[in-house]
């Protein structure tokens, strides 16, 4: 309920993908792949959340009303960083009241 579909996930996987294959000879070929990727996933990504929010709100009222969340993913933010679906869902939450505290 807060990961993102594969319909979204798997393009933005393969355009990162491409962008890591080109990024040690062209650099800025591997930042326009994955910019280009990323302005489509964010608001696919929250629209979901959206319906997420709406469809599991028992769910999101659970995890808001914690003290603390680590949210984890596998993706490595020291190549495209805060391109991350737990750096937008972190924002999401910090837009329901949750105190975001950014990457740790």
């Amino acid at each position: 309920m807060f990961a993102p579909s594969q319909t979204i996930l798997s393009p933005a996987l393969a355009a990162r993908k491409r962008a890591v294959d080109v990024q040690s000879r062209a650099p800025d070929v591997a930042l326009a792949v994955e910019t280009a990727a990323w302005k489509v996933y964010v608001p696919a990504y929250t629209a979901e959340m959206r319906v997420s929010y709406v469809k599991h709100r028992d769910a999101w009222d659970r995890l808001l009303a914690r003290d603390e969340v680590t949210l984890c993913c596998f993706c490595n933010l020291t190549k495209f960083p805060l391109h991350c679906h737990r750096v937008l869902l972190g924002n999401l939450l910090a837009k329901c009241g949750a105190e975001y505290h950014g990457e740790r």
